[in-house]
């Protein structure tokens, strides 16, 4: 997940710093910025935003508290670096798709696929994506952006389905809403006692959403065959052969 991140005001783990000591005692900065997000993300997962504090944060980190401040100026910087991980990684893989000459309901499964495998996928502190009411505060509202840009893409893909005679008529910006949210709270609200795979529940995700979305329950296999279908795996998108 690792990748450039946009100036929103948090500061980039690219850049090396000179370094802190750690609990232990030993003096290094390989890793320390990472190890900080890592463990943030864990235990904001675990314990909320506001039940985690920097003291916990350094202690999981292996660092000392003064630690985090010499990489992220507050809390709110820490939670400000992860989301802006996960939106621009999926923003970069929607604006590659949207380029292409697909259909808008494959453009929509393609999309959905990959974002539904990503928030369910390796990275635990990637599950923090599920937005917080912390990041409703105005100095979060440049990164917000970034998810209404996730809906845009949504929203156009839905418009050209239903364009096509895929989708059924509907609101295209009020659907795009509820389908990233289905994407998002299902990993929490919707958990199965059984821990799905992280494809398995992009596959749940996508079905669920086409099954809503599609004018005719006849089309989805071909939806999901296309969606599958060699000639868009020799455009560079890793797309699950299980469709």
């Amino acid at each position: 997940m690792t990748r450039a991140i946009e100036n929103d005001g948090s500061r980039s783990t690219s850049k090396r710093r000179v370094g802190r000591p750690r609990a232990s005692g030993v003096n290094s900065n390989v890793g320390a910025a990472e190890d900080i997000l890592q463990a943030a993300g864990r235990l904001f997962a675990e314990r909320g935003f506001v039940g985690t504090s920097t003291t916990q944060i350094a202690a999981a980190a292996g660092l000392r508290q003064s630690a985090i401040f010499h990489w992220f100026p507050t809390k709110e910087a820490i939670l400000e670096t992860l989301f802006a991980r996960g939106w621009d990684r999926s923003l970069k893989f929607f604006k590659d798709i949207r380029a292409s000459d697909l259909s808008g309901a494959v453009k929509l499964c393609i999309c959905l696929n990959y974002d539904a495998k990503f928030v369910a996928g390796a990275e635990p502190h990637i599950q923090v994506m599920i937005v917080p009411r912390e990041l409703r505060q105005p100095r979060f509202r440049k990164l917000l952006r970034k998810r209404q840009r996730l809906i845009a893409h949504l929203e156009e893909f839905i418009r050209q389905g239903i364009s096509e005679g895929d989708f059924r008529k509907l609101d295209p910006a009020a659907a795009a809403m509820m389908i990233l949210a289905i994407d998002e709270v299902a990993l929490d609200a919707a958990r199965p006692q059984v821990t799905r795979s992280p494809q398995k529940h992009a596959t749940a995700v996508v079905d669920f959403v086409l099954h809503a979305l599609v004018s005719d329950w006849a089309k989805i296999h071909q939806i999901q065959r296309l969606m599958a279908a060699d000639t868009i795996a020799t455009r560079g998108f890793r797309v699950s052969s299980t469709f």
